[in-house]
């Protein structure tokens, strides 16, 4: 079975901490050889159109700043889309399925463009927007969690029968239970004490995110506590100034970097960003809004504890006390601290709750299950049957 996945606004491979380009290069590493692959994306800031690489053949494709300000934002006329330049691809290399992580892909404009007209097309919704009947309909939905297929279907209007649910993923084996030895090392590049109880904030570092409330909790646990490490790892999101909170956010960050046990790191590549994960102890992060977050399932399956919110799919990640800690309110403050302070105080005491929630990493959100998933749909849509 011929394949192509096309990610729009991603790059692969992944530089930047993007999850659809994240989850689609992880997909592919785990297809089983039936799967003949290969990927569209965008150039972001590599300079080649096309390359073998560690995910297999990659077709990159781009628009010009120019073509942009002129065709999209000014005119809005955009006369050679980059659906376009994706079908002059597939015409040259045939598929039999088109997997895209866009869910506004134009189906209908795209198709004219095609020669093979029967090639299958299945939408992966890594976001929810109003279904939009004039964009064509593809073969199949996939949502990356519960929350997020019946999101589409009760608010966005989308039809219930061509959704399928395939959980967002973690490598096990690269987020995994830490031996004693591997933290020490871990712990000691970093100028870490051994015996230091750690807690990251890891993802974009902005409101929404939790990132703020993370600020302020950090600075009252360091205040409080001297064997506590603070993390704080992720790009800053170009609109994160758009936030009444963001000039206090810097004023906190600037206050903090001057307090030797408070780490503030840039996005970092996803082997990298795994010995964070690995040598933590808690993973805080009091999110407004998720669909499936990747931070929560690394965070789980590095034997961490994760504190995280009462919203979204996270309850379809961890079970509050038993396998995590789920904030009812991520706006709340003194809920956020009260819950971080209970487990620094109680950590050892929270070994089957962390083994607990390492167990469901593996059982149900290991990449493999996933891929596996995903191939299973791959195989019936291309037959018709679902």
């Amino acid at each position: 079975m011929k394949v192509c996945q096309y990610i729009p606004h991603g790059s692969i491979p992944d530089v930047r901490g993007f999850a659809p380009s994240i989850v689609a290069q992880m997909f592919y590493k785990y297809f089983s050889k039936e799967i003949e692959h290969y990927f569209v994306c965008n150039k972001e800031e590599y300079t080649k159109d096309e390359e073998k690489t560690e995910f297999g053949k990659v077709f990159r494709i781009s628009e010009s700043k120019l073509y942009v300000r002129l065709f999209k934002k000014i005119t809005k006329l955009d006369p050679y889309p980059l659906h376009i330049k994706l079908a002059k691809i597939i015409n040259k290399n045939p598929v039999d399925i088109l997997h895209v992580h866009q869910l506004e892909f134009p189906v209908n404009d795209f198709k004219k463009h095609l020669k093979n007209k029967n090639i299958k097309i299945i939408i992966h919704s890594h976001v929810m927007r109003k279904f939009d009947s004039s964009l064509g309909m593809p073969d199949k939905y996939i949502a990356v969690s519960n929350f997020t297929k019946e999101g589409l279907i009760l608010d966005k209007g989308y039809p219930r029968e061509k959704i399928e649910v395939v959980y967002n993923g973690v490598n096990t084996n690269l987020f995994k239970l830490k031996t004693v030895d591997e933290i020490r090392i871990l712990k000691k590049e970093f100028n870490i004490k051994e015996d230091s109880t750690i807690i990251s904030y890891i993802g974009r570092k902005q409101e929404k995110k939790g990132f703020y409330n993370s600020l302020k909790t950090f600075k009252y646990i360091l205040n409080k506590y001297n064997n506590v490490i603070c993390i704080a790892v992720g790009p800053t999101p170009y609109n994160a100034s758009e936030s009444s909170q963001y000039k206090e956010s810097i004023d906190i960050i600037k206050e903090l970097e001057k307090n030797s046990r408070f780490i503030n790191l840039p996005p970092l590549k996803h082997d990298k960003l795994s010995n964070i994960f690995n040598f933590s102890d808690i993973i805080l992060f009091p999110t407004y809004a998720e669909q499936h977050p990747l931070v929560a399932l690394e965070a789980i399956s590095s034997n961490n504890i994760l504190i995280s919110s009462n919203n979204s799919s996270l309850p379809e990640i961890i079970e509050n006390n038993k396998t995590g800690f789920l904030i009812e309110n991520p706006k709340d403050l003194n809920q956020i601290i009260e819950i971080t302070e209970y487990v620094i105080n109680n950590i050892d005491k929270l070994n089957d709750l962390r083994l607990k929630a390492r167990n469901n990493a593996v059982n149900k959100f290991d990449w493999k299950i996933s891929s596996q998933k995903l191939e299973d749909i791959y195989k019936e849509v291309k037959k018709g049957s679902r």
